[in-house]
């Protein structure tokens, strides 16, 4: 599959995933070659065989000059390309013509872009690589075919030979493979969901299964078969499937060393005090310790899209960790079960500062959010189950926690504490995970429309932020969650080698095994995003503001404070071509502002004959001087018992993408207390600052008449929609008299 993705990629592949698979073609060569140029010097190296054909061949045979052959071919021409690259690039660098290069590609690149000579104009018309479906149709057959084939191989090469089974058959390795699974998963259903079931606004050339299927179909076309005709054509064939004879296949020989069969073993269970390379070999622990400061540094730095991967890294390792204890419940030692514990323990404080600013800014990825949300309630029971049952284990008087110098038990008093504590966190996360699921389906369209009650909560009942003079700033948000991350982590990184250290255990024979390796592997995302972001922002490269990089605005202040400089020079020249253009910002929208302390409406402003009033204000104004609109739209349209709607956009992207980012309804007139609750929600919708549109709708719907407002009202108002499935009735008498607009439907 290398093969296929790195052509398909030519030019543009990421830098990481460049690096990543010319080092896994080089291991794979490397160790294929070494392991079948000294397949004879293995022990019982001549019971060991594939299977071709159906037949039975050692691995020491003529098969193996075979595959050495191939491997040669193989190396020598990687090692050629090598060569020449590494020779130019030396070249390129230090004659300092590395920027000549690139000029002489660029106008390479534009002369073929303006000939007319019939080869160009016909690769130019075949489209770019990229855009080519018969290159990634052929590379995915190429790569499915051979995928198929290797599978085939290795399940008889597992099926014809009897292993004694080693420990337990889950162990963190492979809890980390299947945990890794999850990303192609959710990105094949997404692609699934976007651009197949979904309008997709991609064109046909870019989606290369849609090219296939419109070639299959016009080709039915011409041959005159359709639909019908091949499901009547199956219908009438007989059923020819019977079952075949069965072949079963020996092993060559059961008595030899390392060869046995498992039914005749007895696996005793690991003793206590036997070190679990799974569980506390150096390579987890350093992997956990590293993803975890790696991350806090580039959350630090630029918190924004680049912290998923690093992030989706340290919950997968601390995840797999804690699923492979519970895996091995009935074997594991009381000291390895608490040592889980304080490894883990730094992505469940981590989760909370993350968590917490995505929620704000709503842009994480539901999937990261899930496993987030995986990750803490795991932890959070396996840590309940382990002190509770503490004194159940094997030895448990032996295991301790170093406490100040001093050694304490973990069946004593510190027993109690971390189970008040463990219970206090289980409480609040499940009422958080009630409250979450009644929010999300109290936004969904069918329930939002429906309900009344629902609606007024959304507009009128959420708690302002606090002014923006006193709000906290989402760079201050940032740091302080970073820094309080950090300092749990240096704890928890104290407590487990204290721990490890006041232990003596016996150390395992295979110190570095597959899930040590893989935790290794997976400290490569956050290495390489943090070497990434640390070249772009701090090289002079990158565009971001200040209010985008935390971690360089408090480097600028303390820059300026120390040397007495009264303001930030940058800051004042943005805050100055902001001003200058927030009055284009809306086009021919109405503008109305409070930028001088007394409202200013556009002179366009005009309310007669129309049913929607757009207004613009800063988000520190609280809405002044937008209150006679509001009167305006709900005294004209009382009479007719319609409600008012209305809907928040942010300027900048959601206007643009004409989505509602936050809403609501108010039944009836409005008081002046009401209006003046809406315009705080309006100001306080979305941290930070910048500018927004409040629109006002004077919709077609039903006035419902309720008396009172309270939470346990609502709570029951979204259960109760949601069992009964009222929204489905309701929706089609609704259908024809609820009037749609073209922002909102």
């Amino acid at each position: 599959m290398s093969f296929a993705f790195y052509g398909f990629y030519e030019d543009e592949a990421p830098f990481v995933l460049s690096t990543l698979t010319l080092v896994h073609l080089l291991s794979f060569i490397s160790f294929a070659i070494w392991a079948w140029g000294a397949a004879p010097t293995f022990t019982c190296a001549n019971i060991v065989h594939l299977m071709v054909f159906g037949h039975r061949v050692r691995v020491t045979g003529w098969i193996r000059y075979i595959v050495l052959a191939i491997l040669g071919f193989w190396s020598t021409g990687i090692s050629l390309i090598l060569i020449s690259g590494a020779v130019s690039w030396l070249y390129a660098f230090w004659t300092h013509k590395e920027e000549h290069l690139f000029t002489e590609r660029k106008r390479l690149q534009d002369l073929e872009a303006s000939s007319t000579s019939p080869q160009t104009e016909a690769r130019r018309n075949s489209g770019s690589m990229k855009g080519r479906p018969d290159l990634v149709l052929g590379g995915s057959a190429f790569a499915l075919g051979f995928l198929i084939f290797g599978i085939v191989m290795a399940e008889l090469m597992i099926a014809t030979h009897d292993i004694v089974p080693q420990g337990s058959e889950w162990s963190f390795g492979q809890i980390a493979a299947f945990i890794l699974l999850i990303t192609p998963v959710f990105t094949l259903a997404r692609v699934i969901r976007d651009d197949y079931i979904r309008k997709s606004p991609k064109p046909i050339e870019r989606r290369p299964p849609a090219v296939l299927w419109k070639v299959i179909q016009d080709w039915m076309a011409d041959k005159g078969i359709t639909s019908a005709s091949v499901a009547d054509k199956h219908t009438d064939a007989p059923d020819e499937l019977s079952e075949g004879p069965m072949i079963v296949l020996d092993v060559l020989d059961k008595d030899a060393v390392g060869v046995a069969s498992s039914n005749t073993l007895d696996v005793q269970r690991p003793l206590v005090g036997t070190s679990n390379p799974d569980i506390d070999g150096i390579g987890i622990r350093v992997s956990l310790y590293a993803q975890g400061a790696i991350t806090l540094l580039i959350y630090a730095i630029s918190p924004d899209d680049t912290i998923f991967d690093s992030w989706w890294s340290t919950l997968v390792t601390a995840l797999s960790l804690q699923l492979a204890a519970l895996v091995s419940w009935s074997s594991i030692s009381l000291y390895h079960a608490v040592l889980v514990t304080w490894l883990s323990f730094p992505a469940l404080i981590m989760s909370f500062a993350f968590f917490g600013m995505f929620y704000v800014e709503d842009n994480a990825p539901p999937i990261l959010l899930v496993l987030t949300y995986v990750h803490g309630a795991t932890f959070i029971g396996f840590t309940l189950w382990v002190w509770a049952t503490a004194p159940m284990f094997t030895c448990p008087d032996v295991v301790h926690l170093v406490i100040v110098g001093q050694h304490v038990r973990v069946t004593g008093w510190i027993r109690y504490i971390v189970l008040c504590l463990m219970s206090i966190w289980a409480l609040g996360g499940v009422v958080a995970s009630v409250i979450g699921v009644l929010f999300f389906l109290a936004r969904q369209p069918a329930i939002n429309r429906l309900s009344a009650r629902v609606r007024n909560f959304e507009a009128v009942y959420i708690i302002p932020r606090k002014p923006p003079e006193t709000r906290v700033s989402r760079n201050e948000r940032v740091l302080g969650g970073a820094f309080a991350s950090f300092a749990f982590l240096v704890f928890a990184l104290i407590m487990a080698e204290l721990m490890i250290a006041s232990h003596n255990v016996v150390s395992s024979d295979n110190g570095w095994g597959f899930g040590q390796i893989v935790a290794f592997v997976l400290l490569l995302m956050p290495v390489s995003t943090a070497v990434r972001v640390i070249y772009a922002d701090y090289t002079r490269k990158s565009t971001k503001s200040l209010d985008e990089r935390p971690l360089a605005s408090l480097w600028r202040q303390i820059r300026y404070r120390k040397w007495k400089t009264k303001a930030d020079p940058e800051r004042i020249e943005r805050a100055n071509a902001d001003k200058r253009s927030s009055e284009s910002a809306l086009g021919s929208y109405e503008l109305v502002s409070g930028v001088d302390g007394e409202p200013r409406t556009s002179p366009r402003a005009s309310n007669e004959g129309h049913d929607i009033t757009v207004m613009q204000y800063e988000r520190a104004d609280y809405g002044v001087g937008t209150e006679e609109h509001l009167h305006w739209v709900i005294d004209r349209h009382y009479q007719d018992e319609r409600g008012i709607q209305w809907s928040l956009y942010d300027l900048k992207e959601d206007l643009r993408r004409n989505k509602r980012c936050f809403g609501g309804v108010r039944i009836g007139n409005f008081k002046k207390e009401d209006f003046d609750e809406l315009c705080k929600v309006c100001v306080h919708a979305h941290a930070g600052g910048g500018k927004f549109v409040l629109q006002v709708i004077a919709a077609h719907l039903p006035i419902i008449k309720f008396e009172g407002w309270n939470f346990r009202d609502w709570v029951m108002e979204v259960i109760g929609i949601v069992i009964e499935r009222a929204w489905v009735q309701q929706a089609k008498r609704l259908t024809g008299r609820a009037r749609c607009t073209s922002l909102n439907c």
